[in-house]
């Protein structure tokens, strides 16, 4: 990426680039102004990733998923998470409603004991 960046500044930076004709101060602002808009791109960019921007921030804290933790994540982004427009990514892939992720894996999963009801040690289920 370094390369492509640095072919692609060394044309600007050629003697006969019209904007080697600029004043430098002017050339200085064209050059400010254009990597002011580069990290506007970088930054507005970011935050519609998505998936991958949301994994990123939790490798970025946690440094490692497990793969239960990214399985579950996975379910929790395409199942659960809805856009302004009320839909999830499961609903616009399939093209069609879903039941509510939680409300149905309540249904599903057997409720918790009290942890010291039956004498035992609570142990820990990290996901």
């Amino acid at each position: 990426m370094q390369a492509a960046s640095t072919a692609l500044l060394d044309v600007l930076r050629r003697a006969d680039h019209p904007l080697q004709r600029l004043a430098p101060e002017d050339s200085a602002r064209v050059e400010q102004v254009a990597g002011a808009c580069a990290d506007l791109f970088q930054r507005s960019s970011s935050c519609v990733e998505g998936r991958n921007g949301q994994l990123s921030l939790h490798h970025h804290g946690r440094h490692r998923l497990s793969d239960r933790r990214l399985a579950a994540l996975t379910a929790v982004h395409n199942f659960h998470i809805r856009r302004p427009d009320g839909t999830t990514a499961a609903e616009r892939f399939f093209g069609r409603t879903h039941p509510a992720l939680f409300e149905e894996l309540s249904c599903v999963c057997p409720c918790r004991r009290d942890p010291d009801a039956d004498g035992h040690a609570r142990r820990n289920y990290p996901i």
